[in-house]
């Protein structure tokens, strides 16, 4: 088959999934900062791909200089910008402003404004360099933002089901693989690469659509790292012993009135307002008094009534039963902090089987 023509079908259809995604993300109901924003990043792919259609398959491009050609390049380089930007939004949601984008954009438009006055190639050169050193600082930041960002919700959430951003790890492999093919256009221009490109572009950015589309964005963050005056740590000993007396008495009663139980989605905003506190001091007795985050803490009590529910002489409980009587949103809530407990060795929790009938235990 005729590799232009597979490119510009490639290239075609690409801008097309992009406009799609864009106008959807932009016009959808219920819309937030992060899908607005994907809309917008979205539009500018296409607006991208659009402009290579008109470049490679067009009757102006065959007369195109070495320049112009390497020119256009630059600006596809400013695409990665967009990556950082979504992730900035995703990580640190509500924080990011017009100073950032500035910010993220000005290396590239910088490198492209002198290139474009001088037109020498060791400016092109340098900035296909600054993009893989952006790049991987971009790969760096993933790891450092995404373990930051995970540690922050299980302080204030009990229920992490579309919270947790581990689907990021994923996006990252792709990621990787597209920006070696992306770079290797740049060093050998050519389109027998272009189709793989797409391709792989499409698979990114399909499942970063899919995961912003389902994923809840937290309206309470605690800052475990910010200093504390909450007087959760008064200098007085016994005052404090007082202190931490008074919480642990009143969880002890929740526990023992079904609170954790019946409030599948408790925040720790909820759960410090019933104990007449605010979340930072709530969340410093955990952490500090405590050895655990809100959400370790939450679904250990939530996992220790399971096993007394499956320990009753007689009990005939689903996994679904034993859930939702526990205060687990979902069966798969239920299995995962299962199979955290088991993987850190805090005890052996009978598990009840998965069907509507069965009864007894799996040890």
């Amino acid at each position: 088959m005729d590799t232009l023509a597979v490119s510009a079908f490639a290239i075609g259809a690409t801008s097309m999934m992009f406009l799609c995604y864009g106008i959807f993300f932009l016009s959808a109901p219920h819309s937030n900062r992060l899908r607005r924003l994907l809309g917008i990043i979205m539009l500018v792919w296409s607006a991208l791909f659009a402009k290579d259609i008109y470049f490679f398959f067009t009757d102006a491009a065959r007369g195109t200089s070495d320049f112009t050609y390497k020119l256009l390049m630059t600006v596809d380089m400013w695409c990665v910008v967009t990556c950082k930007l979504y992730l900035i939004e995703l990580l640190r949601p509500g924080r990011l402003g017009l100073g950032d984008v500035l910010a993220e954009v000005s290396g590239f438009a910088l490198f492209t404004a002198v290139y474009a006055i001088t037109g020498n190639d060791a400016f092109y050169i340098a900035l296909i360099a600054y993009a893989a050193i952006y790049s991987a600082s971009m790969l760096v930041y993933i790891i450092q933002t995404t373990v930051s960002y995970n540690r922050m919700v299980r302080q204030s959430y009990s229920d992490l089901s579309h919270l947790d951003v581990k689907w990021l790890w994923l996006a990252v492999g792709i990621m990787i693989a597209n920006l070696l093919v992306w770079f290797y256009m740049y060093l050998t221009p050519g389109l027998d690469s272009d189709a793989y490109y797409c391709l792989m572009i499409c698979l990114l950015w399909s499942v970063i659509a899919w995961k912003t589309w389902h994923q809840r964005i937290p309206d309470e963050i605690v800052d475990d790292t910010a200093p504390t005056t909450d007087g959760i740590a008064p200098c007085d000993g016994r005052a404090r012993a007082a202190v931490v007396h008074a919480f642990s008495s009143k969880l002890e009663e929740l526990v023992g009135d079904g609170y954790f139980y019946r409030y599948p989605g408790l925040t720790l905003s909820e759960l410090a307002a019933e104990l007449n506190t605010n979340r930072t001091t709530l969340s410093a007795f955990l952490n500090n008094d405590l050895g655990m985050t809100f959400y370790e803490y939450i679904n250990n009590i939530r996992l220790d009534y399971a096993q007394q529910l499956m320990s009753q002489p007689g009990a005939r409980l689903t996994q679904v039963e034993v859930a939702e009587m526990a205060g687990f949103n979902s069966l798969s809530t239920f299995r995962r902090a299962l199979k955290r407990r088991k993987e850190t060795a805090r005890t052996d929790i009978p598990v009840p089987p998965a069907g509507s009938d069965a009864g007894g235990t799996i040890q």
